[in-house]
């Protein structure tokens, strides 16, 4: 299993694809056509796929995913407050 790191905004994403020494960036828009292109990277049955629950800027990518990607994970963000 290959994990691709997701950071998600509301007009783009990044993905960390891991290479043999670290992590190799790419910036897609975040939209059917950036995500079409961002899947046609990916390996159904290799990679997984992990993302940060912003808001609901995830929900076309997390939505378009499962037609090309089975394993795919959305994290919780834990809000911490200090007084």
């Amino acid at each position: 299993m290959t994990y691709i790191g997701i950071d998600i905004s509301k007009a783009t994403f990044v993905a960390a694809f891991p290479v043999e020494r670290g992590y190799r960036t790419e910036t897609f828009q975040n939209d059917a056509k950036g995500i079409r292109r961002f899947i046609s990277k990916l390996s159904s049955d290799t990679h997984h796929c992990v993302m940060e629950a912003t808001g609901n800027y995830c929900f076309l990518l997390l939505y378009l995913l499962p037609d090309f990607v089975t394993q795919k994970t959305r994290i919780l963000q834990l809000i911490d407050k200090h007084s």
